[in-house]
């Protein structure tokens, strides 16, 4: 229960990235088709704006009510779009959900690494990495199903649904040791973990770890960024997400239904469905993936199954080959990227950051992304029409390989791991180095 309200935080964002590939074609009367990207762009501009409050206001007021007001904002914004009939609520309507979406994401991910023991810790990453997937695939059905006002205010329903998860989730234990709580911090810490003495022996280690941050703290934000328990963390994730971007996954996410049209003249926006399930079935055997294998070898042969699928699909569309093989194409590269690289790397933004710098830590990642998806999202589709879309695929195929090739020098391994582990691991390592220590 304690990880449900943030993953259907998770679902949302997913929702919130599908709807656009399927709402743009459907609103038409009410906005002009070369006014139609300032949707996407809003909604991926004011998602690091949502980053850069939520770390501010989880210090003061906890995770978990920056969590429930940031699922009050997006039900706002879900019902802002649903009766909007003019670009101008359309924009406002985009940019609160964006808001929000960048506002929960940066406080649910790190939530959802204290939460979890650590043999779990994979196996949730990948489940909500799988919950993403469903948001999408339900942004995509509800728009094929109903009528764009009534598929928004059906998605209303989801930050309503996480908001009362959330009430009844505990507060972070991190955050309450961090007030002094320390009685309440032990006692949330085993209502979710339960008491035995590897839970007893984890507590112990984190309230050391905590005194020993305090010194940190006092001496101050600018002088912990310029750390390496920040500098190093945030190069590793930089180069990581890297793969994630340059692999296209979040442009083909918006704009899904004009590429599948780029691809092969017979898709259609009923596509998307098949390659939906895909992602879900993908993000699931993940789950099972991250039990049982190291991140390094899950991370890299997933890289490696991208940058094939997406040279399989430029030669179908080169040569011209019958519309099944881009499916089959498209959907070897959907379930690539969900197997490994995408719950790998998401995983990782908890992990690595160490406990002093991981709020802001977290926040500067996530900043990074979406204005790296907001560059992609308003060029991609400018070389797509003014080259092809064969480019494009090069481009991503190219991409994906470089920033792999820096990934595979400086990815740590951290299954197995405490929080604490990673952290030790982290500050003491050097970059590009080949092999991490191993931690036992």
């Amino acid at each position: 229960m304690a990880s449900t309200g943030s993953m259907l935080i998770t679902l949302t964002a997913g929702m919130t990235f599908s709807f656009t590939g399927t709402l743009l074609p459907q609103i038409s009367e009410y906005v002009n088709d070369d006014k139609k990207t300032w949707l996407v762009s809003v909604n991926v501009l004011c998602m690091p704006l949502g980053g850069l409050t939520s770390p501010f206001l989880s210090r003061r007021l906890g995770k978990k009510k920056c969590l429930m007001l940031g699922n009050v904002l997006s039900f706002l914004g879900w019902l802002t779009l649903s009766v909007a009939s003019n670009l101008s609520t359309f924009l406002i309507g985009c940019a609160i959900v964006g808001f929000s979406s960048g506002f929960t994401s940066n406080v649910s991910v790190p939530y959802l690494i204290e939460i979890p023991e650590r043999r779990l810790r994979g196996s949730v990453a990948a489940l909500n990495s799988t919950f993403q997937m469903v948001g999408i695939f339900v942004g995509h059905l509800l728009n094929l199903l109903l009528p764009w006002w009534s598929a928004l205010r059906a998605s209303s329903v989801v930050p309503i649904l996480s908001l009362c998860f959330i009430i009844l989730s505990p507060e972070s234990p991190n955050w309450l040791l961090h007030q002094g709580r320390f009685e309440e911090a032990k006692r949330n810490f085993f209502w979710v973990r339960g008491v035995n003495a590897e839970t007893e022996e984890e507590f112990d280690l984190l309230l050391s770890r905590h005194m020993l941050d305090m010194g940190w703290k006092k001496s101050g934000v600018f002088q912990n960024l310029v750390s390496r328990k920040f500098l190093v963390p945030f190069f590793i994730l930089a180069i990581m997400f890297g793969v994630q971007m340059g692999s296209g996954a979040d442009v083909v996410t918006v704009f899904i239904v004009d590429m599948l049209k780029d691809l092969s003249k017979e898709l259609d926006a009923h596509t998307t469905i098949i390659f939906d399930m895909v992602a879900i079935m993908s993000c699931m055997f993940s789950c099972y993936l991250m039990r049982k294998v190291p991140r390094r070898p899950l991370f890299f042969s997933s890289a490696i199954a991208t940058i094939l699928s997406l040279l399989g699909l430029a030669a179908v569309v080169t040569f011209q080959l019958p519309t099944i093989y881009v499916i089959l194409c498209m959907c070897a590269y959907t379930a690539a990227l969900n197997i490994g690289v995408v719950p790998v790397t998401w995983l990782s933004l908890g992990e690595v950051y160490p406990e002093v710098t991981r709020d802001v830590g977290v926040t500067l990642t996530v900043m990074y992304y979406s204005f790296v998806t907001f560059i992609l999202v308003n060029t991609v589709p400018l070389l797509i029409h003014r080259v092809n879309i064969v480019a494009a695929l090069y481009l991503f195929a190219g991409l994906v390989f470089a920033f792999s090739c820096v990934s595979y020098f400086i990815m740590p391994e951290t299954k197995q791991c405490t929080l604490e582990q990673v952290e030790d691991e982290i500050c003491k390592k050097k970059l590009f180095q080949k092999k991490p220590n191993p931690i036992n």
